[in-house]
């Protein structure tokens, strides 16, 4: 029966800074980077063996605090499974305080840059996706999305969203959407025309999910728009009470004049660098359907 050795890995981290090794000559992968760590002893855990090795290996204490990731590699001797610990520096050790070669400090972006054996490869994604920069909250879109919401804020969760009795696919739409929150919805609940649940639900169960809807197209709208617009279709939309009408329309409307904004900045008013709105644009599709909101309202 093949062993199992079990290997600690300590991801140390300090103002900005990870921790970061070079393999030695004569060892297997040398030249590669290298996190502190190593086995196992007989009955230590992961996380103490993470602590232990980084101290004899580096010099510097530390405070284990998150399990990150485990890989496991086959060789032909045995399987390896590696545990990376997200670790801090010890109270009583300054930030940056100088390893022992030949680690150093490495700042989180050049990570990306550095040739790590491939067992590291699922915790460097991981460290470079939290590491990377998130985007400004948008302002405007958050305030129109929470208008929407509160014009909802009676609409009652179903207790199922399709005819779940019809056929084996509204069970399996009914089942998906039971085992998630509005405001939990992405795009890849409802984001393929081909099995898409919003088709097959109920016009209650619509109003209740149309403001987790609308938040989904306002973060893909390349790849939800038209699928918001489509859904929105004349039965469903004269269902809904007049101030929730209002509160849909103002959200087109809101959302038509920040689609026009940006392309006046990237191109020019209408008719100069920028021809008005094809007949398949958005600006266009928008408009289409504010005009038949108009003629629903007048009756």
């Amino acid at each position: 029966m093949p062993t199992v050795t079990k290997v600690a890995i300590a991801v140390v981290e300090s103002a900005g800074h990870v921790l970061v090794g070079t393999r030695p000559n004569g060892v297997p992968l040398a030249g590669k980077a290298e996190f502190p760590g190593g086995k196992c002893q007989p009955d230590e855990t992961t996380r103490s063996c993470a602590v232990r090795e980084c101290r004899e290996e580096t010099g510097l204490m530390v405070i284990p605090r998150e399990h990150l990731v485990t890989t496991t590699r086959e060789y032909e001797h045995g399987t390896v499974e590696l545990d990376f610990w997200r670790c801090a520096l010890s109270p009583d050790v300054a930030d940056l305080s100088a390893p022992a070669e030949p680690f150093r400090w490495v700042p989180f972006s050049d990570l990306r840059y550095l040739d790590f054996p491939d067992a590291n490869r699922k915790v460097l994604d991981l460290l470079l996706e939290q590491s990377s920069p998130r985007p400004e909250p948008d302002v405007e879109l958050s305030r129109m999305i929470d208008q929407l919401t509160g014009a909802f804020r009676n609409a009652r969760r179903p207790e199922h969203f399709t005819d779940y009795s019809h056929c084996d696919e509204c069970a399996q739409h009914d089942r998906l959407l039971q085992s998630i929150d509005r405001d939990d919805l992405r795009l890849k609940h409802v984001g393929n025309p081909g099995w898409d649940p919003i088709t097959f639900v109920s016009d209650d169960a619509y109003r209740y999910l149309l403001p987790g809807l609308a938040r989904v197209m306002t973060r893909n709208p390349e790849q939800y728009f038209q699928e918001f617009l489509l859904h929105l279709r004349p039965e469903r939309f004269a269902a809904l009470s007049g101030d929730e009408r209002r509160a849909v329309v103002g959200f087109l409307e809101g959302y038509r004049n920040r689609m026009a904004r940006q392309i006046t900045a990237q191109h020019g008013e209408w008719g100069t660098l920028f021809p008005r709105p094809q007949a398949d644009s958005p600006l266009a599709e928008v408009d289409a359907w504010l005009s038949r909101f108009r003629c629903f309202e007048k009756g």
